[in-house]
């Protein structure tokens, strides 16, 4: 069989063809059709592969026919994202143990998933997991019998927020990054690393993200969440400098 292997041309006949091809590969391998929330990488295949300088989509074609895919996604070192008030029962079993087409191993943050009392019911069902799983929660009810079965089975790491004074000076250093201004957050950050811990402060500016996209941060909020995300875990399991970590996370908002 003679076939070719190329990028996609990011043409919007091109994408919508690929775009067919991969959900009847979705469909026949999952019994699902396109749906945002999960193939939202598919919907925007411009934005996370083509127009990304670290990404790409290829197709080997046998004549005009589309035979097969891959992909490079410079996104891949972040955690899909998911609003967890958002979610329905029937979407966990995807989440915690679907796969995609381009890894086996995924990374996925959920968000105030204790909110959906549907699907945060469920989640002592999947602590067996086989992939790398945040849910992220600003409060929890440490005093609930389901609360403390659950700590029996999923590691739980609590942080404490820093005090007034320092939260505060945080938000002002995630204000500056925010607003452009990263020359000026890095050079507060001087001002404070060698009296304050890292870990206090990307506490308080985790925070501060999720209060921006509470208010409708958009896209650039869910952005800053995931580099924070990463940031987080560099932290907890890399021998890194936290200071480093956060404030190369600071460069990338």
């Amino acid at each position: 069989m003679d076939f070719i292997i190329r990028a996609v041309n990011n043409d919007p006949e091109e994408i919508d063809a690929v775009k067919v091809f991969l959900y009847e590969q979705i469909m026949n391998e999952y019994g699902i059709g396109p749906t945002p929330k999960f193939h939202y990488d598919i919907e925007g295949m411009a934005e996370y592969y083509l127009d990304s300088p670290k990404g790409n989509f290829y197709i080997a074609l046998d004549g005009d026919k589309i035979i097969a895919t891959a992909a490079i996604r410079a996104y891949d070192v972040d955690y899909e994202l998911f609003e967890g008030e958002n979610l329905i029962p029937e979407d966990m079993d995807s989440i915690f143990f679907g796969t995609t087409l381009f890894a086996d191993k995924r990374k996925i943050l959920i968000k105030d998933l204790s909110k959906n009392t549907d699907c945060f019911g469920q989640l002592i069902n999947y602590v067996d997991t086989p992939h790398e799983i945040i849910v992220w929660e600003r409060k929890l009810d440490g005093r609930s019998a389901f609360t403390k079965e659950l700590k029996k089975k999923i590691r739980c790491i609590e942080y404490k927020a820093a005090p007034v004074r320092d939260r505060n000076f945080a938000f002002s250093i995630f204000d500056q990054a925010w607003n452009g201004k990263k020359e000026r957050a890095l050079e507060m950050c001087e001002e404070i690393k060698y009296e304050e811990e890292a870990y206090q402060i990307m506490g308080a500016m985790i925070w501060k993200a999720i209060d921006k996209l509470n208010r409708g941060g958009g896209a650039k909020a869910k952005k800053t969440l995931k580099l924070f995300a990463k940031a987080d875990m560099d932290m907890k399991y890399s021998n890194l400098d936290a200071w480093k970590i956060l404030e190369a996370a600071l460069i990338q908002i």
